[in-house]
């Protein structure tokens, strides 16, 4: 049996936190400010930049199709996901790419994402590949808006934990300078999440290793993994449970639960529509 896990206990911060860090740098100035902090887990949290020149010059800097000028991002700092065991081949290939779709880097980095106000709701979203120039005037700044949905990254509401919150504004220089000077400011703000005690306690990758110790769903899995579409990694926070799967072009889908209270794997069969979702439609058999 695989051991189950369990995150450790965790004490709220004795001080009272700040909401609001600021950082200057060369005549740019960067401040970050949290809606709230402790910050909730399950919850949306805005966080808001601004970037101001308090320089004697134009600030330049460079954007993709974005136009995202400060980028904000979080990790909790005293917590990391766990990898499992090591698995081989198709198997490994398919944990991977699990993995990685449910947004877990292979450092175990458990991240808040943060999305610019912009492209709140609208899910997935991708940036033109190109290069747009800004300019701010001496004394001028430009505010904007990045909202927490509450999770850590697609695996469901965080833990409670201590994190870091950070802004960054990259690629700038004085208009003085020329254009071969870039440079980058990055601004630090400690918080605590307020956990869910619906946060899974298994990662990606660990449920990955459960659902394939079930032999007939790791047959199917690893017989047709190459021909297959993309595999599924979906935290399920009501349930507790993991989806473990493949979104198959022949509609052949099927999803292994992995209850990481019981530590249980059950296979069922599902369908899935021509953008990757999918429905349990019931026995596998």
């Amino acid at each position: 049996m695989f051991p189950l896990p369990a995150w450790p206990a965790e004490d709220a911060p004795a001080d009272e936190l700040e909401r609001a860090v600021f950082l200057e740098e060369r005549g740019v100035q960067v401040r970050l400010e949290l809606e709230r902090n402790p910050m909730v887990a399950g919850e949306p949290t805005w966080a808001t930049t601004e970037l101001t020149n308090t320089g004697p010059d134009d600030l330049i800097w460079t954007t993709d199709g974005c136009q995202i000028h400060v980028g904000v991002a979080g990790r909790l700092t005293d917590l990391r996901w766990w990898f499992g065991v090591p698995q081989r081949g198709i198997a490994q290939e398919f944990k991977w790419w699990a993995s990685y779709g449910s947004r877990m880097p292979d450092d175990g980095t458990m991240r808040l994402e943060f999305t610019p106000e912009p492209f709140v709701g609208m899910g997935e979203f991708g940036c033109a590949d190109l290069g747009v120039e800004h300019r701010l005037a001496p004394g001028d700044s430009v505010r904007s808006r990045e909202r927490w949905d509450g999770l850590v990254a697609h695996a469901g509401p965080s833990p409670t934990a201590a994190a870091e919150i950070t802004a960054q504004f990259d690629g700038w220089r004085r208009e003085h300078e020329g254009p071969n000077r870039r440079r980058e400011l990055r601004v630090r703000l400690p918080a605590w999440v307020m956990g869910s005690e619906n946060a899974p306690t298994m990662s990606a990758s660990q449920a990955v290793d459960f659902a394939l110790r079930d032999r007939g769903f790791a047959a199917w899995v690893l017989a047709g993994w190459i021909d297959r579409w993309q595999p599924i990694a979906e935290f399920v926070p009501a349930d507790r449970v993991w989806h473990i799967g493949m979104a198959t072009k022949d509609g052949a889908t099927r999803i292994a639960i992995v209850d990481i209270e019981m530590g249980t794997t059950t296979v069922v069969a599902a369908v899935t529509d021509g953008r990757g979702e999918y429905r349990i439609t019931g026995s596998a058999d």
